[in-house]
């Protein structure tokens, strides 16, 4: 519940299939169109049911199905349409399938290793996600985890920074460069780089960090020597461990 002019309301949910369909193609190497479409469709599906259920999609759900038949029900691949879905999504535990859509098995009592990234006000199945997504992805097996709460909320694990134009911070750091290089400095322009820079600072390469704090030495020890009374502490740039040049992209072309 929110108030805004005196007038009380409940907040807008904001959609996840819009990237949830972008981040499907990222997370599940060599998904096409078809399969990505028909795996948000079944997320919706999931999300109307009544109660709460999580579906796992593993790039190996034929090989995990038989690695946890003991706690789970095994069962001839099958394509989980929606009528099919909704008879599952009653059947405690997870429902396991393939990146196309074919359910390997139902009532999955998932394993895995607890992690820091736990939330122990998350509720069981959350968590239970957490675990086995991080197991699977130490084995190196593409795996995305969706878990839909009984009050119908999504979450989507992993859940990847949204992509970003490669191109963009090219640019942005070449700039930042020409202006370290010239003779007289636009603070304006300069303030408005680095702050942009700051805001995607995640999305940087070492390279980039290194180019940038060059960048930014220089021009501030022409701060320097014009005797500025006002000083910026500027923060030394460092690559995110988390970030991966998956997470660039560029739009594609339109035939001539």
């Amino acid at each position: 519940m929110q108030v805004k002019f005196g007038e009380p309301n409940l907040p807008k949910r904001v959609s996840y299939q819009p990237k949830l369909h972008t981040d499907l193609a990222r997370l599940l190497p060599g998904l096409s169109a078809e399969d990505q479409d028909r795996l948000v469709s079944l997320v919706g599906q999931a999300e109307r049911a009544r109660h709460g259920t999580m579906i796992i999609i593993s790039a190996d759900a034929s090989s995990e199905a038989q690695r946890l038949r003991a706690q789970a029900t095994c069962t001839v691949p099958q394509l989980l349409g929606s009528p099919l879905l909704d008879h599952l999504t009653g059947i405690d535990g997870a429902v396991l399938i393939d990146p196309k859509g074919l359910c390997h098995a139902i009532g999955v009592i998932l394993d895995g290793q607890a992690t820091e990234d736990g939330d122990a006000g998350r509720g069981s199945r959350f968590n239970s996600a957490l675990r086995y997504l991080h197991y699977a992805l130490e084995r190196q097996i593409p795996t995305v985890a969706i878990v839909v709460s009984e009050d119908g909320g999504v979450d989507i694990i992993p859940n990847p920074q949204p992509a970003i134009k490669r191109s963009s911070i090219t640019k942005v750091v070449a700039e930042l460069e020409g202006i370290s290089q010239s003779d007289s400095v636009p603070i304006r322009r300069y303030n408005e780089l680095y702050d942009w820079l700051m805001e995607n600072r995640f999305y940087l390469l070492s390279e980039d960090c290194e180019r940038v704090n060059a960048a930014i030495e220089k021009i501030e020890k022409q701060f320097d020597k014009s005797g500025r009374t006002v000083w910026v502490v500027r923060h030394i740039l460092k690559p995110d461990p988390r970030m991966d040049p998956a997470f660039y992209y560029e739009p594609k072309k339109k035939p001539s």
